[in-house]
This record gives structure tokens, C-alpha cells and sequence, in this order.
């Protein structure tokens, strides 16, 4: 992704890498809902500030560790279960093909040359402010514009 920003002749490009972090595996589902064998009823939620999915009625369990003779290392198996009856449940997911991204590393440009990060930060900030007193300068003019024409 490429910004251009143009200010007193100068031209500060941002560059910042798309990594793509798509995946086919399955995901939980965060609409997922069930009620176990005993008429409890479990749920998943979506955390508002990290997007994880929990499960406020489900507590997770782990075996004890056991060796694997397939790959020569130490296992263990988790598993969710109803903290009230011990039934153990198996959260619903699915399998999102979109296309998904993360932003990478992020270079910057001064009128075609490298600068470090911290001075092209610097100077986007200044571009920035410069904009947008230039925007409230425009929308006054056009504002007193308006108003004299009635």
C-alpha cells in the first residue's frame, strides 16, 4: 500500500508491506451456541478489545502428558467440557476462504530518497496538519461563499 503526500514541493511516499495471513483452517466460530445432554446451554463471545472467541461457559481441560512414539516428543490433549455436568464439548467453527492482511514493515520516501522511520513519521504528522488546515481554510472560503451569494 502507497501514500503520496505532496507539501512546499516536497513529496513523502509511505510504503507499507500487505503480508497476507489467510488461512483454510477452521476457526471458532464466534456465533456458535449449544445446549449439552443435561439442558445447559454454552455459547461462544467475542472479546471487544483483542476480537479473540471464548467460552464464558466452558472451562478447558488438559490430559496428562503422555510420549508419542510417531514424532519422540511429550503430548497432551485439551479439550473444553460443562463445568457443571463434565460433558465434553466441542465448539463449533468454519473456514473462512477471504483473503486477509496484516500490515508489515513501512518505508518512507522524501522526494524519491530513504529516510529513517522516526523522520518520516515526523514529517507525516506535519503533512497531516498542514492538510487540514488547509481543508478548514477551503470549507470557510466556501462557507462564506455561500453565505454571501444568499
Amino acid at each position: 500500500m502507497i501514500m503520496e503526500l505532496v507539501h512546499d514541493d516536497r513529496v513523502l511516499e509511505i510504503e507499507t508491506e500487505r503480508i497476507e495471513v489467510s488461512t483454510n483452517l477452521p476457526q471458532p466460530d464466534p456465533r456458535w451456541a449449544y445446549t449439552d445432554n443435561a439442558l445447559h446451554h454454552h455459547r461462544a463471545e467475542r472479546e471487544a478489545k483483542n476480537r479473540r472467541v471464548r467460552y464464558p461457559t466452558l472451562v478447558r481441560r488438559e490430559s496428562e502428558p503422555y510420549w508419542c512414539d510417531d514424532c519422540r516428543d511429550e503430548h497432551t490433549d485439551t479439550w473444553f467440557e460443562c463445568p457443571l455436568c463434565g460433558e465434553k464439548i466441542k465448539p463449533g467453527t468454519f473456514i473462512d476462504p477471504s483473503p486477509r492482511y496484516i500490515n508489515g514493515l513501512t518505508s518512507y520516501l522524501l522526494s524519491g530518497e530513504p529516510i529513517p522511520a522516526e523522520e518520516g513519521e515526523a514529517l507525516f504528522t506535519e503533512f497531516m496538519a498542514v492538510t487540514e488546515e488547509q481543508i478548514r481554510r477551503v470549507v470557510g472560503r466556501l462557507v462564506r461563499d455561500e453565505e454571501e451569494s444568499q
